[in-house]
């Protein structure tokens, strides 16, 4: 190396060295600060992936996206860079104690690859796993451990397909189910909790997959690929015993040789509504996927390699074909969105792309005659990735909470993201901006047009996950924290592989902190020269004739990205490097060869100080003393500068087992002694560690040598595990823990007591070879195993994964000011609930201003916490209240008003008007036309029935009853609603409702399907055929039917649509689970101030800020109905306050609450507020003081020794019995 490059290298340091000063605080202030050390939890950092995680990816409502890593699980963060928050690996079960003893024998966790992962959608952090063999674990996220771990048994083997299905059980009470699809066309349903199988069911046709109607948790729907059929549904699925009925089959046939329907976008296909005899005929067998359609009721998608047939199973027919351009490559998944009518297309090579729905009305000018068009644009498409011939896409996810990204998941580990973008929109940095779905697309864009959407909207590649690069590993940490570094010390690891390129991973924050292709060649070795930079070798394979190969030597610095190459001259045909040593002082390096004599080098100059004679040509082990001698000056004569050496010492062995003691000072190499072999000793030692006064040596055969220098004693105690390969002592002063790398595991001994402290090995305790090994910190070591992953782990090598509290302890941005990427999921439950009470009240100072608008910041609210049910809530709030007819869409057709529904009704019957092509379909059209008071096109539609059919008669019949009825003669009508009767007595209820609507008896046709429980077909018709009273009636009783069902959310958006506000929220009250006194008074004095439609009093300030304690929808709900009904003027303190204060009190003394359990604090209150009216305006005077201050919320809870721990927002019961709270 030349002068000129040693001076650069000199001055880097010295500059390096010169700001670290300027940064470091003084010896005093450094007294006075105490130190903080990043922690470092066991943690798992993958890599490439096996063959079987194809298709292992799942994303929830909370933003964590999870993939199967071989045979663990790893989630990341996909609001935060994708940066990884959970590695599930090894773990203890909180619920199933009978595998406690099994669990403490070893490492529980799948023994082969995981094949599939499910999130649940009620519980965010909770998650389902299955292996190739059929092990089902479900998996706490937030702590990293088992709920409950279901073995293979025989009806689990095999598994092919896992849905989370949530069903009301015997008592009445929803829970969270598994269903589970095995390769032997059984279907069985899992207990989650207890890991029981309640029922399976196997049937005797070959199933593929499962999808669950969103719609209607008993729907499900199975993928066939058979000669005779293509998919089936059942309609009576039930957690207390299995599918009674039988699968109702669908074929999709081809209509080749065939008179095709009148509509040209399903011209190839036709559906049949049952299986298929006839060997001639052509059944769609090769399809991709088949699944239901999220936003549009009964609509269910089939993919197949160039096209997509959308088909519509109230109709019974295929109302659309997605054909695919020429420029696209073929179908390889499908994702439907929920809140709007779209779907994203997964294809080959990486590309996404969006279709959206678009209708198209012909034959304007006749009304009646007016048919639709539909079909779905391609919106926007994504370029795709250019892979190598290593790189394979292993599985697509679609982000379900905003709908607007598409995370690839590749066979090397990484994640990528794609998201749809609106091009035009300018970003407001005054308020929060969430863009979802339907906020980029407005049910306007429905409507098809000749302006090309693809230039509205892009489709981008934004970001990209990290991941351990292709194995072979090795791997080496940064030095130790110690008192002098703490200020600046990041626990760095360093990673070199197979393609030469070395990462460096900050293990405190699971986050790859610099990648650096350095080496053409495998990287063999690393050693770190200081915190910011390290030294690497490599070289190709060496040649079997000569034993020569091309070395690459290199210094690199990490914050710059600096390297300089070393041994530029002596590389090119030497011997292959066997391995660094960087002396403890950071001045010396010694490389050994193969065959060739080690060399020594200044690290200061980076100078070769001298190579060692022939004698020294097989050298098989190098270390280090710690020990070393205080430093001394000597004077460079050739740039006449004064250099600062210490007096260091190292050991070497070679072949015949003899061991050399050298000393170095400055340039002077001295050989101190040489100790002969033990005879117990095998002559090839493989390893040397030395700290303090141990020195360890390990041999080929297995045996561990250990010297006490102090006490001038040795000691061999014989492993019986093969060759030793690596020993290194944990860091830490008095320390004297070390790792010991075999062939088939690692062990942690204890030089103190001489013992055997923990043991893996393989294949007994895991699946996998550990190639290499360090030390993270004093208790934590770091395992490189031959999957491509790193493992962070405890003193037992036991516990792979940590909490997510753990994990996250190191993340700086406490300040959270941009709330945009804030996952309040990864924050603790008292943080949550301190973010959205501050949210609630509008008061967040920190980043963008929230809506004025209540409705609108609740959205938002849910939006940030990624909360579907209130997101759901507020939209139809939104809708019911404003009028906002952008917030639903056809997912929540049955709270649109009538005109809206009626609309819908129109455009299904006029599509199917257009592409019905039998007998069948003519029958629903009749219906469907009749249900919409249109008789004339219902009679030409009897009359069009074939003769050879054996319903001719009867439609004949029907169609001269349905013209006899059109006049205004009302005589026969009691005859007519007397055969109703009699039929709907018999059980033909359809019949018997036409008869009475054809009547205009619509009321009493809906109440009698109300009877015979077809509450949906009553629903239908009385939107499309009522108003005013009659209209609210119906829907009040099936609201009320919903009710008696448990089914309490239905009904609560049935009351809003009603805007019967009262009954809405009276219902919100029986779905809270807290039964304390305050809610209920509360939602007394809202409902009365509503009721009366006074001037809303200073109370509502108050109900409001209790609500943020309670956390009660109901109360909520209230002061939003409040202020959206009186205006933003209403919070201003009125002139009657205690007036309306008194007429609500006594409002209050009318109530019963014998009936609530109340603690004696809680009796006394109300009997408090029972009693005079000067002491509930005591009471709201000091509301204000009982939620003064969260922030002295959460430090109570923190410090209490109680130990609170909240799996959710506290309790108004909870927050009340707390200590430093007063009542």
């Amino acid at each position: 190396m030349s002068s000129s490059e040693s001076h650069t290298i000199g001055s880097n340091d010295a500059l390096s060295s010169a700001k670290r000063a300027d940064t470091t605080p003084t010896a005093d202030q450094t007294s006075l600060q105490k130190p903080v050390i990043q922690n470092i939890s066991p943690r798992t950092i993958s890599g490439v992936l096996s063959q079987w995680n194809q298709k292992a990816i799942d994303w929830s409502l909370s933003g964590l996206i999870a993939i199967g890593s071989h045979n663990r699980v790893v989630v990341v963060d996909a609001l935060h860079g994708l940066k990884l928050c959970q590695s599930m690996s090894s773990h203890e079960s909180k619920r199933n104690q009978s595998f406690n003893s099994f669990l403490s024998s070893g490492l529980h966790r799948h023994n082969h690859s995981v094949c599939l992962i499910r999130w649940c959608h009620s519980n965010d952090l909770k998650l389902c796993s299955v292996d190739t063999t059929g092990t089902i674990i479900i998996w706490d996220v937030s702590e990293g451990s088992v709920l409950t771990l279901i073995t293979a048994t025989k009806e689990l083997k095999s598994i092919q397909a896992i849905e989370w299905l949530e069903l009301k059980s015997a008592d009445n009470i929803c829970q969270n189910y598994l269903l589970v699809l095995n390769r032997n066309n059984g279907l069985t349903l899992l207990d989650t909790e207890f890991g029981e199988i309640i029922w399976t069911k196997n049937f005797d046709i070959t199933l593929k997959s499962i999808s669950l109607d969103p719609f209607c948790a008993n729907n499900i729907l199975f993928g066939i690929q058979s000669k005779d059929c293509c998919f089936a549904t059942v309609d009576d699925l039930r957690a207390n015993g299995c599918a009674n009925r039988s699968l109702k089959y669908y074929s999709i046939v081809s209509n080749s040789g065939k008179n095709p329907p009148k509509s040209t976008s399903a011209l190839n296909y036709s559906l049949l509504a049952e299986k298929v005899v006839s060997s001639d005929t052509n059944v769609m067998s090769d399809w991709i996927q088949i699944c239901y359609h999220k936003s549009v009721p009964n609509q269910v998608l089939v993919a197949i390699s160039r096209q997509i047939l959308v088909i519509d199973l109230s109709i019974e027919a295929i109302i659309c074909c997605v054909p695919l351009e020429r420029n696209c490559s073929n179908i390889t998944n499908v994702f439907s969105c929920q809140n709007r009518n779209a779907f994203f297309i997964c294809h080959d090579f990486g590309t996404v792309s969006l279709r959206l729905f678009q209708k198209q009305v012909i034959n304007e000018t006749n009304e009646m005659a007016a048919n639709v068009m539909i079909s779905y644009a391609n919106v926007c498409q994504s370029d795709g990735l250019r892979l190598t011939k290593q790189n394979k896409i292993f599985g697509y996810c679609l982000s379900p909470s905003d709908e607007t990204k598409v995370a690839l998941l590749l066979n090397n580990g990484r994640i990528i993201i794609k998201k749809v973008h609106k091009m035009g929109t300018k970003a407001n940095n005054e308020s929060i901006c969430l863009p979802y779905i339907y906020d980029m697309i407005t049910t306007d864009e429905y409507i098809a047009s000749e302006q090309k959407k693809c230039k509205t909207y892009r489709m981008l590649m934004t970001q990209m996950s990290s991941a351990i690069n292709f194995s072979p590993h090795v791997i080496r940490m940064c030095p130790p924290v110690t008192m002098r570094n703490w200020q600046f010390h990041r626990p760095l690891l360093a990673v070199g592989d197979s393609s030469g390129s070395v990462q460096i991973w900050n293990l405190s924050l699971s986050s790859l902190d610099k990648e650096f292709g350095i080496h053409s060649f495998p990287v063999r070795g690393l050693e770190w020269t200081g915190l910011d930079a390290f030294i690497s070798f490599a070289y190709p394979n060496i040649s079997p004739h000569s034993g020569k190969t091309n070395n690459e030597l290199n210094i690199t610095e990490v914050n710059s990205g600096t390297t300089y190459p070393l041994r530029t001259e002596r590389n090119m045909d030497s011997s292959p490097i066997e391995s660094l040593r960087i002396s403890h002082l950071k001045q010396y390096l010694i490389i050994s060869f193969k065959d060739d004599p080690f060399e020594i080098w200044d690290l200061k100059s980076l100078s070769l100080l001298r190579v060692m004679p022939k004698q020294f040509s097989a050298i098989t082990a190098i270390e280090w003393s710690p020990l070393y001698t205080k430093r001394t000056e000597s004077q460079n004569h050739s740039s006449n500068a004064m250099t600062f050496h210490s007096k260091e010492n190292f050991v070497v062995t070679n072949t015949t087992g003899e061991l050399y003691h050298f000393s170095i000072e400055g340039n002077i190499v001295k050989e101190i002694t040489c100790i002969p072999p033990d005879t117990e000793m095998s002559a090839n030692i493989t390893c040397i560690a030395w700290k303090s006064d141990q020195v360890l040596l390990g041999d080929a055969v297995g045996n561990l040598n250990v010297w006490d220098l102090k006490k001038k004693v040795s000691r061999i105690e014989p492993t019986h595990r093969g060759p030793i390969k690596k020993m290194r002592f944990g860091p830490g002063r008095g320390n004297m823990k070390f790792l010991m790398q075999y062939n088939d595991g690692v062990d942690i001994w204890d030089t103190k007591d001489f013992k055997l402290n923990a043991q893996l090995k393989h294949p007994r305790d895991m699946n996998f070879k550990v190639v290499d090994i360090d030390w993270a910190a004093s208790d934590r070591p770091v395992l490189c195993t031959s999957e491509g992953t790193v493992l962070v782990t405890d003193m037992k090598l036991r516990q792979y994964s940590s909490s997510m509290s753990e994990l996250l302890a190191n993340q700086t941005d406490t300040e959270y000011n941009d709330l945009n990427s804030v996952n309040f999921y990864m924050l603790s439950s008292m943080s949550r609930f301190i973010f959205k009470s501050k949210l609630f009240l509008n008061e967040w100072n920190g980043g963008p201003k929230l809506p004025d608008c209540e409705v609108e910041r609740n959205i938002l609210i849910a939006k940030l916490f990624n909360d579907y049910e209130s997101f759901h809530f507020w939209n139809i709030v939104s809708y019911a209240l404003f009028d906002n007819k952008e917030r639903l869409d056809r997912n929540n057709d049955l709270f649109l008003d009538n005109k809206h529904y009626k609309d819908i009704q129109f455009e299904k019957v006029s599509l199917l008007d257009l592409i019905r092509s039998n007998y069948n379909q003519n029958k629903i059209c009749y219906e469907m036309h009749l249900l919409l008071n249109e008789p004339q096109r219902a009679v030409q539609l009897l009359l069009e029935s074939d003769s050879s059919m054996s319903d001719y008669y009867v439609d004949a019949l029907k169609a001269c009853l349905i013209t006899s009825l059109q006049s205004n003669d009302s005589s026969a009508h009691p005859v007519i609603k007397l055969v109703a009767t009699n039929l709907i007595a018999n059980g033909r209820v359809g019949d018997g409702s036409q008869l009475l609507c054809l009547i205009g008896k619509t009321q009493d046709a809906c109440r009698y399907l109300q009877s015979a429980n077809k509450w949906l077909e009553s629903v239908c018709l009385a939107k499309c055929t009522l108003e005013g009273e009659e209209y609210v009636e119906i829907m009040r009783r099936w609201a009320e039917h919903l009710i008696s069902q448990s089914n309490y959310k239905t009904a609560v958006f049935i009351f809003i649509s009603l805007k019967q506000y009262i009954k809405a929220i009276q219902t919100l009250l029986k779905l809270n689970i807290e039964t304390t006194v305050l809610p209920k008074v509360l939602l007394i004095m809202g409902s009365y101030v509503m009721s009366n439609n006074v001037e809303v009093p200073t109370i509502v300030t108050t109900i409001y800020e209790f609500s943020l304690l309670v956390f009660s929808a109901a109360i909520i709900f209230i002061i939003v109905l409040i202020l959206a009904t009186f205006g933003s003027d209403s919070n201003k303190p009125g002139n009657h306050d205690l007036e309306y204060e008194s007429e609500i009190l006594e409002s209050i003394n009318e109530t019963s609450f014998d009936d609530l359990p109340l603690t004696s604090g809680e009796q006394q209150l109300l009997t408090q507020l029972e009693r005079t009216t000067d002491q509930i305006e005591l009471f709201f005077e000091n509301c204000n003081d009982f939620v003064v201050d969260l922030v002295a919320i959460e430090d109570t809870f923190g410090i209490n020794d109680r130990n609170y721990h909240f799996d959710s927002p506290p309790t108004y019961e909870e927050a009340v019995r707390s200590d430093k709270l007063k009542t």
